[in-house]
């Protein structure tokens, strides 16, 4: 049974870029670990999102160790928090009360922070598909975000 998620993931993916899928899909998992690492590296980096949470998970990835079930949750908990505020934010661009700009570092945030919640996961597979797609949304730079993972596996 394939998982809905699975499914988004792979879909998201194809269409952005079907070759660099194409690739990543036949990589090992190692290879997978450590795209999605360098895909919430890159949008964390760029975003210039500071959590402790998500310092210390990076830090845990980057070490090729799995995330305490507490570390997770606690990323989750992030993630919510962040997809609050960018709710909350675009609820008020549309009244009129801010400006579309803190919305969009909001989403940014929110969806980098999920990047790292996603590269979590137990299959490496999902985590580098979720991970890289969550990336690109948080950054909206497909091409330097491309020449990362690209650079980061030829090494």
């Amino acid at each position: 049974m394939i998982r809905t998620g699975w499914k988004m993931a792979n879909v998201r993916l194809s269409e952005l870029d079907r070759d660099f899928y194409s690739s990543l899909i036949r990589q090992s998992d190692d290879q997978l670990r450590s795209l999605a690492l360098t895909a919430c590296q890159f949008a964390i980096q760029k975003v210039g999102l500071k959590y402790p949470a998500v310092n210390n998970a990076l830090e845990t990835l980057a070490d090729r160790k799995p995330l305490d079930p507490s570390e997770v949750t606690e990323l989750g908990i992030l993630v919510k928090a962040l997809d609050a505020t960018q709710k909350e934010l675009n609820d008020r661009v549309t009244l009129g009360r801010t400006s579309a700009l803190g919305g969009r570092v909001a989403k940014s945030q929110a969806r980098a922070a999920n990047a790292v919640y996603l590269a979590a996961s137990e299959d490496p597979l999902y985590a580098a598909l979720e991970a890289v797609y969550e990336a690109y949304v948080a950054t909206e730079d497909w091409p330097a975000l491309k020449s990362a993972l690209l650079d980061k596996n030829k090494k």
